[in-house]
């Protein structure tokens, strides 16, 4: 049972209101009104209150079909200005500093924009050469780990619409320009957890990054290392892989990922 430090001062509606909301998050397919007066214990008459209250506000939608409601856009994207940028940055600069303490080699974290990865934090390795970016650095899509971190865990029509903006522009030799091969790619990083830059920007640069997932289990953020390629060999992909993946579900944890809800 839960335990409030105000629940003197709670408004009965309001408790009710928030309850329906957490049970709706809990469900990607979303919730019929009969399933909800199930899951709150409220009954039909409450229930049915509630949720036009916050049709009419924007805060759920209701899909015709199915008959089932779910959180909004609009609700979300309240709640990614609340998470918000300094947000991610607070969460995962520690983490990163670990990560950079485990591995040696430069720890940097971007978010998507538009068709590109931008770089918001890093965090400089201990080696005497270290590559190093800006803040505000730019990352394309089809050749570096943090774009594949973020797009192979985003819904297949965003990434349908993203990549069809994308020019797969070639850098090196390695550079993926294919479409087909680049889902392909997507569908790897699914399966291991992590994405690879194999010397696909910058000949000589190697880099590893995993995503790092919200409250509403997107990839909001990508974390990634990147060294020369003779420290970081290929070879080594998995293992770094793998730290990085176990290193980053804390800073997924403090945006209030819950890798149980995510696979409901």
């Amino acid at each position: 049972m839960e335990e409030f430090k105000y629940k003197r001062y709670h408004i009965p509606n309001v408790v009710k209101s928030l309850c329906v909301l957490r049970e709706l998050s809990k469900s990607r397919a979303g919730l019929t009104r009969a399933e909800i007066v199930r899951e709150t214990g409220y009954t039909e008459s409450i229930v049915f209150r509630i949720i036009y209250t916050m049709l009419d506000y924007g805060m759920i939608v209701k899909d015709p079909k199915t008959l089932r409601y779910s959180i909004s856009k609009k609700f979300i994207s309240l709640a990614y200005d609340a998470i918000g940028e300094d947000n991610i940055i607070s969460a995962a600069h520690d983490v990163m500093a670990d990560i950079r303490d485990t591995l040696v080699e430069t720890v940097m974290l971007g978010i998507l924009s538009e068709n590109e990865v931008i770089m918001i934090d890093q965090v400089f390795g201990k080696n005497f050469f270290s590559f190093t970016g800006r803040v505000g650095l730019k990352c394309p899509l089809n050749s570096s780990a943090p774009a594949k971190a973020i797009l192979a865990f985003l819904p297949e029509s965003e990434v349908s619409d993203i990549l069809a903006r994308t020019e797969f522009s070639r850098f090196t030799d390695n550079t993926i320009t294919d479409r087909r091969r680049f889902l392909d790619e997507l569908a790897r990083v699914r399966r291991c957890g992590y994405a690879v830059d194999n010397q696909e920007y910058l000949n000589g640069a190697n880099c590893v990054g995993v995503p790092v997932f919200d409250y509403q289990s997107r990839p909001a953020a990508a974390i990634w290392i990147t060294g020369p390629s003779d420290r970081m060999p290929a070879a080594d992909f998995p293992k770094i892989g793998e730290i990085m993946r176990q290193k980053a579900a804390a800073v997924s944890a403090k945006l209030g990922y819950s890798p149980a809800a995510a696979t409901e």
